[in-house]
């Protein structure tokens, strides 16, 4: 669960971490769910690649007039999770519009990086906004570091 380790390396108390790992365990929950209702079972579930990612967000709003951000979001109120759980859920993409920074969703999103071994601190920061890993208090270094931890961890 790499959003509950990037949250541990951050310093977030047990609570946090915990929270952190249920929402990068059900962020994609919604993606799951058009796939299934979609009948398309030869899809893949294990993730996108990032550069099909926008491609695909936008495929899904243009067909089903949202995207699976919010649906999760919707199944997250269904369920009644936390109003926390459900804005990470929905803004797991754009943890930070404008001045509008989601903590959590922030998490969610830089884990993914972390959890994938062909991205280094330098390569994220030249595609992310400064303030994006700043508001994370997260430098190049420190992303770089996670990133060895998360892999040289056994429980993951």
């Amino acid at each position: 669960m790499p959003a509950g380790y990037l949250s541990e390396y951050l310093g977030a108390d047990e609570h946090n971490c915990q929270v952190a790992s249920v929402a990068g365990l059900i962020h994609d929950m919604g993606r799951l769910a058009i796939i299934l209702l979609s009948s398309r079972l030869t899809a893949p579930l294990l993730g996108t690649q990032w550069s099909l990612m926008e491609t695909i967000v936008d495929e899904e709003r243009k067909l089903l007039g949202m995207d699976h951000c919010r649906v999760g979001m919707q199944l997250c109120k269904k369920w009644n999770f936390s109003a926390l759980l459900q804005e990470a859920v929905l803004r797991h993409h754009n943890p930070l519009i404008d001045s509008d920074f989601n903590y959590l969703a922030a998490i969610i999103f830089t884990a993914h990086f972390v959890a994938c071994s062909d991205f280094t601190g330098e390569t994220l920061a030249s595609m992310l906004p400064n303030e994006l890993l700043g508001r994370l208090n997260l430098a190049v270094e420190g992303f770089n570091k996670a990133q060895k931890i998360y892999f040289s961890r056994k429980d993951r």
